[in-house]
C-alpha cells in the first residue's frame, strides 16, 4: 500500500481510515509517509536527535494503541504534527523549566539556506538570510516553517498550533512584513557583494 505515489495509490484519508480499523499495512504506510516530516518538524524544537526519535516512536506507538479512540480526519499530517509538537514539549518540560508554550524554542534552519550556500558558495549571504529568519519571534518562525516549508494551509496550522485562523493570519503577515523589510537589505548586500 502506498500513499499518493501515482496510479493505484491510496489517498491519505483512506489509508488513515484503514489504519483505524486495525489494518497493519495501512499503519506501516502512515509511518513510512510521515516519519521523516515529523523528524524534520520536531528537530526545530530541540537539537537532541535521540529525544525527537523517541518522541516520534512514542507518537506512533500511542497511535496504534489508541486507534479505537481516534476519529477519522482528512488532516492526517496536521494531526500528527500536533501530536509530535505536544509530545516534544511535554518531554522537554520534564528536563527543562519552561515558563510557557510561548517560550518553546523553534530552530529555524531551512534547506533553502543550504541550497543557497551550495549554489552560490557564499556563507556570508546565507548567514544574513538566516539572521532575518531567526530574528522572528518563535511562533512566527514556526508558522513560516509550516506554511512555506511544509506547504500547510491556515486551517492545518490552526490545528497544529492551537490558534485561531485570524491569529495564524496575523502572525504570518507580521512575519512576512518583517522578512520583506529585512530582505531588501539582504538583497542589496548580496548584489553589491557578488558584483563588486
Amino acid at each position: 500500500m502506498h500513499i499518493n505515489t501515482g496510479k493505484g495509490s491510496a489517498d491519505v484519508a483512506d489509508v488513515w481510515a484503514s489504519f483505524l480499523k486495525g489494518d497493519e499495512e495501512a499503519y506501516s504506510c502512515i509511518i513510512r509517509k510521515f516519519a521523516r516530516p515529523l523528524f524534520n518538524y520536531g528537530i526545530r524544537f530541540s537539537s537532541d536527535r535521540d529525544l525527537i526519535k523517541d518522541c516520534i516512536q512514542d507518537v506512533f506507538f500511542d497511535l496504534w494503541n489508541k486507534r479505537d479512540r481516534i476519529s477519522e480526519t482528512s488532516y492526517v499530517q496536521a494531526y500528527l504534527f500536533k501530536s509530535i509538537r505536544h509530545r516534544i514539549i511535554r518531554e522537554k518540560s520534564k528536563w527543562e523549566q519552561m515558563e510557557s508554550l510561548e517560550n518553546v524554542p523553534f530552530w529555524g534552519e531551512f534547506n533553502i539556506e543550504t541550497k543557497i550556500i551550495e549554489e552560490q558558495s557564499n556563507r556570508e549571504i546565507s548567514d544574513r538570510i538566516a539572521k532575518v529568519f531567526n530574528s522572528l519571534p518563535q511562533r512566527q518562525k514556526e508558522i513560516v516553517y509550516l506554511r512555506f516549508y511544509e506547504n500547510l494551509g491556515h486551517d492545518k496550522i490552526c490545528t497544529i498550533m492551537g490558534l485561531t485562523r485570524q491569529s495564524v493570519y496575523n502572525l504570518l503577515q507580521k512575519a512576512l512584513h518583517k522578512m520583506r523589510k529585512e530582505w531588501v537589505t539582504v538583497a542589496l548586500f548580496s548584489f553589491f557583494y557578488l558584483y563588486r
